[in-house]
């Protein structure tokens, strides 16, 4: 900035520095000085987008993303992150231009699937569920999220022993066990396998955690599930939430 006062991106990259470290009023000051001197600049509306974003100024941060677009329309972030503010099919339309730039993008294939499974789009959410566990195959949630649908998902369809065991242990392991949410899960594909004696013994290690974190509505799911085990029975499924 002592070299180039007029440098957008200088003020950018300063306010993200600030971000990082913590300092979030003064950013604001240098993404303002930013945008000043480009207005229209992709990068500088993009940065200045995910910074309303994380401040939950979603109105904001979407005229922002918005602006970015208008000046790349190759920016596969800014469709990403624009889509998590969207609903309905205008969301749909920037996720999938999102994996179409950028096939190996983790988080566009990650929130598509998750769009997808809360309209009832079950197998286009696994592919991309599977997408991105492929891309990140140390990343929990898509065999978490994956586990939920094999295991424990309202139509009985999409449930299957083998699949729900092989995505719930998985993301047992990646969470060194440790995580109720995770342990929840398993003792639901461990039921569904007929597995009554180990879905009984995660359910208990599951509410003890659950407990002792002191999440209380979680312990109680889980405390209802463990009643149903004891008495040899699955859990029936129900209308997934993460």
């Amino acid at each position: 900035l002592e070299w180039n006062p007029q440098s957008a991106d200088a003020y950018c990259t300063k306010a993200l520095a600030l971000v990082f470290s913590g300092k979030v009023d003064q950013a604001m000051g240098y993404f303002f000085e930013a945008y000043q001197i480009k207005p229209s600049d992709p990068v500088v509306n993009f940065n200045i987008g995910v910074f309303f974003q994380g401040q939950g100024r979603k109105e904001e941060a979407r005229r922002h993303y918005e602006a970015a677009l208008l000046g790349r329309w190759n920016h596969a972030e800014a469709h990403n992150n624009l889509a998590t503010l969207l609903s309905g099919d205008k969301a749909m339309d920037h996720y999938r231009a999102a994996v179409r730039l950028k096939p190996n993008y983790f988080d566009g294939h990650y929130n598509f699937a998750n769009t997808l499974r809360s309209i009832g789009r079950i197998e286009e959410a696994v592919a991309h569920y599977k997408k991105a566990m492929q891309i990140s195959p140390e990343s929990v949630h898509p065999y978490y999220m994956l586990a939920l649908i094999r295991a424990e998902h309202s139509n009985v369809k999409y449930r299957n022993p083998d699949k729900a065991m092989e995505y719930a242990t998985r993301a047992a392991q990646l969470t060194s066990y440790s995580e109720p949410r995770a342990l929840k899960v398993l003792a639901a594909a461990q039921a569904l396998a007929g597995r009554f004696g180990d879905a009984v013994a995660t359910a208990e290690q599951a509410l003890a955690i659950a407990s002792k974190n002191q999440r209380a509505q979680l312990a109680s799911q889980i405390d209802s599930r463990l009643q149903l085990y004891r008495e040899q029975q699955a859990y029936q499924g129900s209308e997934m939430m993460p």
